[in-house]
């Protein structure tokens, strides 16, 4: 059997701005996250919201470039994207016969700075 090649260019692909080195993407979404409690009145109507611990989560997926093992990033650890550190929720890496693909679920709370 012969060594598939591939044929055409290689693109690294930007979602909303970002851009993904050593990753041929697949998807991406980018979430504003946060909690929200109401305050009620005596008639049952709410009259505040109280919003705290606001932030970004980032999804994506896609494919790794020339990489055999990949090893998903630990939850808790750190990821950077676009100079911005996010700390990993949750990633998983899917093989198939020709290719690794890597999927992270990350947030940065606002108020938090990760290294």
């Amino acid at each position: 059997m012969t060594t598939p090649t591939q044929l055409g260019t290689t693109v690294l692909v930007g979602f909303m701005g970002h851009t993904y080195t050593a990753v041929i993407m697949d998807s991406a979404k980018l979430a504003v996250t946060g909690d929200q409690d109401e305050i009620r009145s005596e008639d049952n109507e709410t009259c505040t919201v109280i919003v705290s611990n606001k932030g970004t989560q980032i999804d994506f997926s896609g494919v790794i470039k020339g990489s055999t093992v990949v090893t998903p990033p630990a939850k808790g650890s750190s990821v950077t994207v676009n100079s911005v550190i996010y700390r990993v929720l949750d990633s998983s890496v899917e093989y198939s016969r020709l290719a690794a693909k890597l999927t992270v679920s990350a947030i940065k709370e606002d108020s938090m700075t990760y290294t």
